[in-house]
């Protein structure tokens, strides 16, 4: 079970496998298998949707000062289908936490697919 959910910024490609750059993403992978894992899984953040969201999008808690546990500072969601590998040294920055109920929802649809 997540203890610690990160909210953190890596440089990945867009969906199409294009345009790599910076941009916050959600870990996936459980923070025990995180600690020595030499890669781990993520969702992309966006700040790119319209409503009604499609089924696989989560809106995530944000404030234009950044100060949401998330650490995001505009409307955002998480893409639930848009996942990357990535390594502990492609983390930029740490922004946040997401909290254990939005995690949930977003682990629930990962595992859908």
């Amino acid at each position: 079970m997540h203890r610690l959910i990160q909210v953190v910024e890596v440089a990945i490609t867009d969906p199409c496998g294009q345009n790599k750059k910076p941009r916050p993403v959600v870990i996936l992978t459980d923070t025990d298998e995180l600690l020595d894992a030499e890669e781990f899984v993520v969702a992309a953040i966006s700040t790119k949707f319209s409503d009604p969201l499609p089924p696989d999008w989560i809106l995530l808690p944000w404030s234009k000062g950044g100060r949401t546990k998330s650490g995001l500072t505009e409307p955002s969601v998480v893409k639930c289908h848009w996942l990357r590998k990535v390594t502990p040294k492609d983390v930029i920055f740490i922004r946040g936490h997401l909290p254990a109920t939005v995690m949930r929802d977003i682990m629930q649809i990962i595992k859908k697919s």
